[in-house]
């Protein structure tokens, strides 16, 4: 089945953040275990996985969800790919927001992007 994007639905802390879009990353990074002499290289796991992203949004002055979103704030994020409708899969955790990037010009509503790292445990879990 095809996912639309528009299907997105984000909260922070609880409070639903109307987006633009939203990007979710999981790095599970390799180790080198190859040895002098050895044909190919050889990469083990175990490493800590790592997780990342970015959600764009219009501004506005009163929203709650976009007010907690600041540089240096954790933050509790739940990400749906699928809608928050029951049964739908989504992935949460808390998140460290490290940049916050503003875009405007004189005849758009102002673009707010802010990127983010995972910190702690993230957990895959499913609408009631």
């Amino acid at each position: 089945m095809t996912i639309h994007g528009n299907k997105g639905y984000v909260t922070v802390g609880g409070t639903e953040i109307k987006l633009q879009s939203f990007s979710f990353d999981v790095t599970a990074p390799g180790s080198d275990a190859t040895a002098i002499g050895d044909a190919d290289e050889v990469i083990i796991s175990g490493a800590p996985k790592s997780r990342s992203g970015t959600f764009v949004f219009h501004k506005k002055a009163s929203d709650p969800g976009q007010a907690a979103v600041t540089e240096g704030a954790t933050v509790t994020l739940a990400l749906y790919s699928n809608g928050n409708a029951s049964g739908a899969q989504y992935d949460t955790g808390d998140a460290y927001i490290e940049t916050i990037g503003r875009a405007q010009n004189r005849t758009d509503i102002v673009e707010v992007t802010a990127s983010w790292r995972g910190t702690g445990p993230w957990t895959q879990e499913t609408v009631i």
